[in-house]
């Protein structure tokens, strides 16, 4: 399902619709980005911790 979706946007050419600065600002996906970081080594590291 997802590959058809991610050809049919391909072959559409919907980059507006993937442009995440079209809806928020720089600096508001910037610190999305970070949050997004932050969760995945805290979530790595408690893994490392308790197997």
């Amino acid at each position: 399902m997802s590959s058809y979706i991610l050809k049919y946007l391909k072959r559409n050419r919907h980059k507006r619709l993937l442009n995440s600065t079209e809806y928020l600002p720089k600096e508001e996906t910037q610190t999305l980005k970070q949050v997004f970081y932050l969760i995945i080594i805290t979530l790595c590291f408690v893994d490392i911790l308790y197997p």
